[in-house]
């Protein structure tokens, strides 16, 4: 691993939410009395553009009726009548997921919904290293084989024009159920159900397996099925793949998180109670939150796309007692810790690459063909070098097809770009191309490989600053533990609502010293803005620090405070994320 100098504080060039304080201030006073809370919660309320009391109690307090209706989304009655037709005819129906925990969940709620209205449903879910990303053409030779002529592609499609014609070519119907970026042109005659056709979604960006829950519940409604009952069922695993695709926790996504995750200790479905205390944390008292499910539920079912087979984690899901559930969790966490270990191999391996090690400030995208690397675990190397080189990175691995080889990509990139704007030069040189702002995944034939790399080099791309987001600046500190506590009504916390972050200051840096495992930490003591002291850590930020840890001088933070728990005496304590020195 390349030796890393220590670098200049501040990393992130600091930008904050609250844009006039004076004019906040009437406004969060209103909130904190109307509410009875903290001037601190009052005022994150509203750098979050919450103006009102009414407002506040709509965010802090999600209800099912923010929830929007099936019908809301474009194309979705047209799907709903589709298949109503193919359940009063006992029609055979395939249902195509995608491989990660996002499409894994959708295919299974559609499955098993069809199912239940007596459709004979069968689930597809492909695989990266071989049919790689989209609608699979595998899927529709294994439609033809099976007789059926209904195909329901869910999270995917939107993009795969070619395998949407190759299956109405061999007279099966199509129907998508997608929230990935849109194309300049849809495929030619398939339903299409995507919130976005006719403009921006009124309840913002949902997971693929939303627009599948709704689709189903759609189909319990107009079947006078129990669809409460269905609602409650489901919902759990809408938010888990809400989380698990990194969809932002605004519009209606906040709801389905914030009333979905509390169910998942208690669900209905065995696979998803086990999978919750299989990956919880060692308190048996914790309850849960959102990053139990980004940490520990998330990574366990995307490892079994990652790592070859999708279908582990969809059998986990489907299993109909806790003691099947156990045996299938306990391989799938042998998977994870597989996929751990490759993938920390991996990222060690790429980073001594020249183009990455000695890459000077002006390089552009990094595109790296790597042989040896685990199709599955590609994104994750794609967004570990993100995080490295701060550039647009897309790493490609080897395989082949029906029509011969090829490489598969992932791509990532660390905000502020477009990768569907920015790669759009050269989607002439890829057979496929789609997925969100932030990630792609991509194929490129392998006598295309050079010019796809050579029109990648010439893309204009030019780094930004990264920039860190934060709340508002705080010149005095957290009266007691219990302002710092009440922050917690903002959650859940992740995209598009993150936990609260302030730049805090003036700071007296009292004391440092270096922590961790491999010395990768730092805990600090600061001198409050009001003569405070103040225990602090930044997690991975010793190198960046100054050889003696900056004590004796003075400095601006940005962070979160947080509850520190230690021996029974809880204190309030700050995560540093960066740091400013006078």
């Amino acid at each position: 691993m390349p030796v890393l100098k220590k670098t200049c504080l501040p990393r992130y060039q600091w930008t904050l939410r609250e844009s006039d304080s004076s004019r906040s201030e009437k406004k969060w006073k209103s909130i904190a009395g109307k509410l009875n809370c903290s001037p601190l919660l009052a005022r994150v309320l509203v750098s979050r553009g919450i103006e009102t009391g009414d407002e506040a109690k709509t965010f802090l307090k999600p209800e099912p009726s923010q929830i929007l209706p099936p019908e809301s989304i474009p194309g979705l009655e047209i799907a709903r009548d589709r298949l109503l037709k193919a359940a009063s005819e006992s029609e055979p129906v395939m249902v195509h997921g995608d491989y990660d925990a996002d499409g894994i969940i959708g295919a299974v709620i559609l499955h098993q919904t069809l199912k239940k209205l007596g459709c004979k449903s069968k689930i597809f879910l492909p695989s990266r290293e071989i049919h790689g990303y989209g609608l699979a053409a595998e899927a529709v030779d294994s439609a033809v084989s099976a007789g059926i002529k209904l195909l329901v592609a869910v999270d995917c499609g939107v993009s795969s024009h070619e395998t949407v014609k190759k299956a109405r070519d061999c007279g099966i119907e199509v129907i998508i159920a997608d929230h990935h970026e849109l194309p300049e042109f849809l495929p030619d005659g398939a339903i299409i159900a995507h919130p976005e056709i006719d403009g921006e979604y009124p309840g913002g960006k949902i997971a693929g397996a939303c627009v599948a829950f709704k689709l189903a519940l759609a189909l319990n409604k107009a079947t006078g099925l129990d669809s409460d009952g269905f609602f409650e069922k489901y919902l759990p695993m809408v938010a888990v793949a809400t989380i698990a695709d990194v969809c932002p926790l605004t519009g209606e996504n906040r709801p389905i998180v914030a009333l979905g995750l509390p169910k998942i200790p208690e669900s209905k479905i065995p696979g998803l109670r086990i999978l919750w205390q299989g990956s919880r944390r060692d308190d048996p008292e914790a309850v849960i939150n959102e990053r139990d499910i980004a940490f520990g539920m998330a990574p366990i079912l995307n490892a079994a796309g990652r790592m070859g087979d999708p279908f582990i984690a969809a059998k986990l899901l489907l299993s109909k007692t806790e003691k099947s559930a156990w045996t299938i969790l306990r391989d799938l966490q042998a998977i994870n810790r597989e996929r751990r270990k490759i993938q920390a191999e991996t990222r060690h391996r790429l980073i001594k690459l020249p183009e990455v090690a000695f890459a000077g400030p002006d390089a552009g995208i990094l595109v790296i063909v790597d042989e040896s690397s685990t199709p599955g675990l590609i994104g994750l190397a794609a967004s570990g070098l993100v995080e490295e080189t701060g550039r647009p990175t897309c790493v490609l691995s080897p395989g082949e097809d029906e029509n011969g080889f090829l490489y598969r990509g992932s791509m990532r990139c660390a905000g502020g770009e477009n990768l569907i704007e920015l790669m759009s030069p050269v989607k002439k040189h890829a057979e496929k191309m789609g997925g969100h702002a932030g990630a792609m995944g991509l194929t490129v034939r392998k006598e295309k490989i050079n010019d796809f790399i050579k029109a990648c080099d010439s893309i204009d791309w030019k780094p930004t600053p990264k920039v860190l987001e934060l709340d508002f600046h705080l010149d005095g500190s957290p009266s007691d533990n219990d302002e710092v506590n009440e922050l917690d009504a903002t959650r859940p916390w992740g995209a598009g609502n993150p936990q609260p972050a302030f730049s805090w200051g003036p700071l007296d840096i009292k004391g440092s010293r270096i922590v961790g495992k491999t010395g990768e930490h730092i805990q600090v003591t600061l001198g409050g803005p009001d003569g405070n002291l103040f225990k602090g850590i930044g997690f991975s930020l010793s190198r960046f620090f100054p050889d003696d840890g900056g004590i004796g001088r003075s400095a601006r933070a940005a962070g979160h405070f947080i509850i520190n728990s230690w021996q029974g005496n809880d204190s309030v304590e700050f995560q540093v994320l960066d740091i400013e020195f006078d």
